[in-house]
């Protein structure tokens, strides 16, 4: 007998008791659940057997690291402002509606979620985001951290129309298969009210990062790492094909940045960020590694180098290699990542 997907919809929690919970703990956004969409039994099929490089190492993913970089929301939090302002067209965060609702489509464990929370602009709205994820391990660990949270691929979401304010697709663009790449849009686009605003974000093809990405994330992570990344070109037509208008696409300066009271431990901390976040496990000789943080310095340096002046967007903050100072009474480790965003209007 063939398998209910609905059984299995959440790491060991079905799709009945998953509604049950969102439905007492996060009604509004409940209320925004299309389960009985026509084409859904399909799509839950094909979530039950999609492969995520970030579930846990138990399903043989990266996502144990991944979530333990994730732990401090601060690292990533230059991009992650200017993505949530993107996404709420520069309006004043502490005096948006109520009832404003942001899709996050690609959210992990809810990083952008937590970001909001932490900076408290969340203190007279609640918490609009629903972090969206197919990867079941990544949207457990979102709703441990009690943020409403949905599993569903970014080609087939389980949202009603004209549901939600924003919707943001960023950081792991590239792992939408190409040909998924237009559904996902258009899907953005069915779920957005008129007037709403989508967020894309990934790094440009022939990039540091999409370099990165390719070559030393592909050879030393547990899961590999070969995707396409995106053209500017490729964003606009994806955008305009699926409806948006006011399209723009352009460069954005996305680091990791972590500060310390001590330069050593400022260092230390970022090199295991990058460990962890990219899930380097193949880095790593024996358990014991003491020369880990200096192999992935080295890594860094071969890899991650901006020509800046070939940026016209480029800001006197940017930074072109990774970069160590004293900011204050601190010490500043910084890598620098220039994303490429596109955002549309409905």
């Amino acid at each position: 007998m063939e398998n209910d997907p609905t059984d299995n919809y959440l790491s060991n929690i079905s799709l009945t008791s998953y509604l049950q919970l969102m439905s007492n703990k996060f009604p509004d956004f409940y209320k925004a659940l299309w389960f009985e969409r026509p084409n859904s039994s399909q799509a839950l099929k094909e979530l039950e057997n999609h492969i995520s490089d970030f579930e846990g190492s138990k399903k043989k993913g990266r996502g144990d690291y991944y979530r333990r970089a994730q732990r401090d929301v601060f690292v990533r939090i230059t991009g992650i402002k200017q993505i949530l302002q993107l996404a709420t067209q520069n309006q004043d965060i502490e005096h948006l509606s109520p009832t404003y609702k942001i899709l996050d489509v690609l959210g992990g464990d809810g990083v952008l979620a937590r970001v909001f929370k932490t900076l408290h602009w969340g203190n007279n709205l609640g918490q609009p985001i629903l972090t969206s994820d197919s990867a079941a391990d990544m949207i457990a660990q979102a709703l441990k951290y009690n943020l409403p949270a949905i599993r569903q691929q970014a080609q087939f979401l389980f949202i009603r129309d004209n549901s939600f304010d924003a919707v943001i697709i960023a950081y792991g663009t590239h792992h939408i298969p190409k040909n998924n790449r237009l559904l996902a849009c258009q899907e953005a686009f069915r779920v957005l009210r008129p007037g709403g605003n989508i967020v894309i974000h990934d790094f440009e093809e022939n990039s540091p990062i999409a370099r990165w990405f390719n070559e030393a994330v592909d050879k030393y992570s547990i899961t590999g790492h070969k995707c396409c990344h995106f053209t500017s070109n490729e964003f606009h037509l994806y955008l305009q094909r699926s409806g948006f208008k006011n399209i723009r696409i352009f460069p954005m300066y996305d680091p990791f940045i972590i500060k310390d009271s001590n330069r050593q431990i400022a260092f230390q901390k970022l090199m295991d960020y990058v460990f962890n976040m990219y899930g380097l496990a193949k880095l790593q000789q024996n358990s014991d590694d003491k020369d880990l943080p200096e192999k992935v310095y080295r890594l860094i340096e071969k890899y991650i180098h901006y020509e800046l002046n070939n940026i016209k967007e480029a800001m006197p903050h940017w930074k072109s290699s990774i970069s160590f100072y004293q900011e204050k009474n601190q010490f500043v480790a910084e890598l620098p990542r220039v994303a490429l965003v596109g955002v549309g209007t409905k």
